[in-house]
């Protein structure tokens, strides 16, 4: 039995602690010199844990942190400061899926949360989960800007990689000594990678990666000083950073064309393919901004190249992608900017075929008013 099993839904501590004492007058009964802490962990092993605190942990996990993680999604900051009065240490508890109230606060693009977060003694460098990313490179990750500034503010100093992530390019500068190496331990976060399945070191382990990752980043986030500079490094441009793409095919998602153009000089190669996708850049920027649903994103892209509204390459269109996902509203855009909905994907599917298998009823509506139109 699992612990996460062992519980009910909505467990009550309160009636944990009373069923500790009353199994303490059971242990008395046998051992006058019984304590209150043995009761607590009968109780816990009882409920599959080896402790008390983690019992207690896990019981917080299920009933405290969700309330604080809504508060922090709603901009609630009455209840966010409620919520962590009664309950301080809530500020450093991860979730089950390893993500801490202040990875929430960074991915809601919320700088108040994120203050009062830090003014209870959050932890900004605690990673998320297995990835490599604290509070600040989760930030600069979901483009939220906003959370990241608050987090420099805060007095959270970035490193290398997430300097480049957010466009510093005198404190990417600093990361190089006066023989123009990259100094040790110049980034403590990097992009999440995986090669045949296995998950890469974060940071990765050489100069010259640390390097390539940052150039990743940079040009994710659409920052062209930074990847000027980052240029004259030695990057591998050929570097394979999160799904597998390089800095090439995040150019393009961030619908920034002098970065794009500044890679091309450089002699990025256009042909290379992602790992998840299976696109070249060009088709990897708005495959992944449809499939992802931003629309702020999806706006940089497809106004930096509207001819690739029907580029079709890997799974399929963006259509496909924007089917794939339930994302309506990318789903009315691309339509309306002359996505054709006949296109078949891989699998010799159509963006309805698509949203039907996935059970997205608003997109197959939406896509079926469309073919009926034709």
């Amino acid at each position: 039995m699992s612990e996460a099993e062992a519980l009910p839904v909505q467990p009550n501590l309160d009636w944990y602690k009373k069923s500790a004492k009353k199994k303490l007058d059971q242990l008395r009964a046998r051992d006058p010199e019984a304590k209150l802490a043995d009761a607590q962990l009968a109780i816990a092993q009882e409920h599959g844990f080896s402790s008390w605190r983690k019992l207690k942990t896990r019981i917080d996990q299920l009933t405290d942190l969700p309330k604080l993680f809504q508060a922090i999604r709603d901009d609630d900051r009455a209840t966010i400061r409620a919520v962590l009065k009664a309950k301080p240490g809530l500020s450093r508890l991860a979730d089950s899926k390893g993500q801490s109230a202040i990875h929430v606060a960074a991915e809601s693009n919320n700088p108040d949360a994120i203050e009062i977060l830090l003014q209870n003694r959050a932890d900004p460098q605690a990673y998320f989960a297995s990835s490599g990313h604290n509070a600040l490179s989760w930030a600069l990750t979901v483009d939220a800007v906003e959370s990241a500034h608050a987090l420099v503010r805060g007095g959270i100093q970035p490193d290398f990689f997430c300097a480049a992530g957010i466009g510093d390019v005198e404190r990417v500068r600093s990361f190089f000594d006066s023989h123009g190496k990259l100094v040790a331990k110049a980034s403590r976060t990097g992009s999440s990678r995986w090669i045949a399945g296995k998950r890469m070191p974060v940071p990765p382990p050489t100069a010259r990666e640390q390097i390539s990752d940052a150039l990743y980043f940079a040009s994710r986030n659409g920052h062209p000083a930074v990847v000027r500079e980052l240029l004259t490094r030695d990057p591998d441009l050929s570097f394979r950073a999160f799904l597998g793409g390089t800095a090439l095919h995040w150019a393009y998602y961030s619908g920034n064309r002098e970065v794009v153009e500044l890679l091309l000089q450089a002699g990025a190669d256009p042909t290379l393919r992602d790992e998840e996708y299976n696109c070249t850049p060009r088709a990897f920027g708005i495959c992944v901004a449809s499939g992802w649903g931003f629309p702020a994103i999806f706006s940089r892209v497809i106004q930096m190249d509207s001819g690739a509204v029907n580029i079709r390459e890997g799974r399929g269109t963006p259509l496909h992608e924007a089917a794939r996902e339930g994302h309506a509203r990318i789903v009315q855009a691309l339509l309306a900017l002359g996505a054709d909905p006949s296109i078949r994907d891989s699998e010799a599917r159509s963006p309805l075929e698509v949203a039907r298998a996935n059970h997205h009823d608003a997109v197959v509506e939406i896509l079926q008013a469309s073919t009926k139109r034709e």
